[in-house]
């Protein structure tokens, strides 16, 4: 046995007992929580730039300016914006009494999810046609939506819309370009896809594991910005491989595709990603081995927890 292994009980303890928490753990932002409840807040890095980056206007403000958009107008802007995380996500994350049940109306939600399908069957895997900031929009209205139920609700046409979204980003072989918008939206994506029943898919998790054997066959060797392929995986292994795992359907469908469980262990004894060379990747190892112990209640699984916690 490995010599890590010492030391995996120890962090799968915190990671189980972090899975615990209910999703409504408050405005504490999603991606600002590693897997043992600490604060990782890696920062992306803009090489030979000094001082605040020049944005030009996004066209759509605020959240006012969002809500007064009509479903099809949404689109449009969505679709447009050079810069999903400036124009889209940091406008509309935080949950607004007046606003947000209209941003995220259920018609609003269930359309903007049609078309993710579309475009995502389309992607090219390195030009963005607007499949970005769709994704953007989807995870947060997933997001929304399960910390304020009074105030926004789905309907199961429309979670089985952003299902199909995701289902089609998945299956789309140039998702596997690890281009840098690749790699966002995949973030994106996982995000979406962990919620409710979502997660239960196997085309979704198909992609999970040929993405856990990239990570572990150490394709993050050729990027020349790390971030991106970081922030991918991020929420691959510690968002997408936390929260489903409640679910009888989610953890149906792992049984039949348990060489995910393998795949994980895979990650975890990569000992490349704990390098000084890749910063921030040993959070993806330490997630990988708490990803494992987040499925090991679940007896039909134990056949594959075991070996892979012992590698």
């Amino acid at each position: 046995m490995k010599t890590y292994c010492l030391v995996i009980l120890a962090i799968m303890l915190c990671g189980l007992s972090s899975a615990q928490v209910s999703r409504n753990h408050g405005s504490q932002d999603i991606c600002a929580r590693s897997v043992i409840n600490t604060i990782a807040t890696p920062q992306a890095k803009e090489s030979g730039e000094r001082g605040p980056r020049f944005r030009p206007p996004c066209g759509v403000e605020d959240m006012a300016g969002f809500a007064s958009l009509t479903t099809s107008q949404l689109y449009d802007h969505i679709v447009s914006v050079d810069d999903p995380f400036y124009c889209i996500n940091r406008i509309i994350y935080t949950f607004h009494t007046e606003y947000s049940s209209v941003i995220f109306e259920d018609a609003k939600v269930k359309y903007i999810a049609d078309q993710a399908a579309v475009k995502a069957a389309s992607y090219d895997g390195v030009n963005d046609n607007g499949s970005f900031g769709l994704f953007v929009y989807l995870s947060i209205a997933g997001l929304q939506s399960s910390f304020n139920p009074d105030d926004i609700a789905f309907s199961a046409n429309t979670w089985a819309a952003i299902k199909t979204a995701c289902r089609t980003l998945s299956q789309n072989p140039n998702i596997l370009s690890e281009t840098e918008n690749t790699m966002y939206m995949l973030g994106h994506m996982f995000f979406a896809a962990s919620f409710d029943n979502v997660a239960a898919d196997e085309d979704i998790l198909g992609l999970a594991k040929q993405m856990l054997d990239n990570l572990a066959n150490n394709t993050y060797e050729s990027q020349t910005n790390l971030y991106p392929y970081y922030y991918g995986y991020y929420y691959l292994l510690d968002v997408f491989f936390r929260y489903p795992t409640d679910s009888s359907s989610y953890l149906s469908e792992v049984v039949m595709q348990k060489e995910i469980i393998t795949a994980l262990g895979d990650v975890a004894i990569n000992t490349r990603l704990n390098s000084d060379t890749y910063q921030y990747f040993g959070d993806l190892s330490n997630q990988s081995i708490v990803a494992i112990g987040r499925h090991a209640s679940h007896e039909p699984l134990q056949d594959v927890v075991t070996p892979a916690l012992t590698k």
